[in-house]
């Protein structure tokens, strides 16, 4: 008997034999998500909502629970463990004490934006000017990296796509070289090398106030004070999309 939850492949071989494949088994990920295997690397935050028990667990910075989780600030996104949360691009904000003055730094985030017009904000800083925000322009789905509000550093050339479920991530250097992703693959690349002020802290959904707000769904986001490689960003984009 074979029971109904087995997920690889049986084969049935002439003369009686049953050949059994693994293969098609969904992959682990071993270890914490946010953490690649290879290279050095330092986090500052990682957040999951796809899959948290409850809002409030989707809050907590599982890197370090208790140092930098977020808090609701102004409305609380609607929340579904499958779906994480839902930005209406009108009140839902979410912020905490992260630094996004950061440089270097990488945002990695599992997104679905949904249509609009306009920039809308993933993940940016509590100032009009001075920390780096990623933006995205829901008429294209195209992301760009911001000196928060000021300067528009740079812009993917890959999009995201519109009502789809997508890992994008922006890394950027002490020298001010970006580098964009989309799935895991490069979308881009350049340098501009913005002064960044200090004590800028974390927005998820919004910028520092009531402008651009994110239109869409965000499952889980993590960031960096260092810049990720590609084979580090490909690695934790795998892991994100196994949520």
């Amino acid at each position: 008997m074979i029971h109904y939850d087995f997920k690889g492949r049986l084969q049935y071989i002439p003369g009686g034999a049953l050949s059994v494949n693994m293969s098609a088994w969904p992959a682990a990920v071993s270890g914490n998500w946010w953490e690649p295997t290879t290279g050095s690397f330092t986090v500052v935050a990682a957040y999951q909502a796809k899959g948290a028990a409850d809002l409030a667990s989707s809050l907590i910075n599982l890197n370090s629970p208790g140092t930098n989780d977020l808090s609701v600030f102004t409305d609380a996104p609607d929340f579904d463990t499958e779906t994480g949360w839902f930005f209406d691009e009108f009140n839902n904000r979410l912020a905490s004490n992260a630094s996004t003055s950061n440089k270097p730094a990488t945002y990695i985030f599992r997104v679905k934006p949904i249509s609009s017009s306009g920039y809308r904000t993933i993940i940016g800083g509590d100032d009009a000017s001075g920390a780096l925000s990623v933006d995205v322009a829901n008429s294209t789905n195209y992301m760009r990296v911001l000196n928060q509000g000021v300067a528009n550093i740079g812009t993917s050339t890959t999009a995201l796509t519109a009502d789809a479920d997508s890992v994008g991530a922006v890394s950027y250097s002490g020298a001010g070289a970006y580098v964009f992703y989309v799935n895991g693959s490069a979308a881009g690349s350049g340098t501009n090398n913005q002064t960044l002020a200090a004590g800028k802290t974390l927005r998820i959904g919004f910028q520092d106030s009531a402008t651009q707000l994110f239109f869409g769904y965000i499952l889980a986001v993590a960031m960096y004070s260092t810049v990720l490689d590609a084979t580090q960003i490909a690695e934790i984009t795998t892991n994100m999309q196994a949520l």
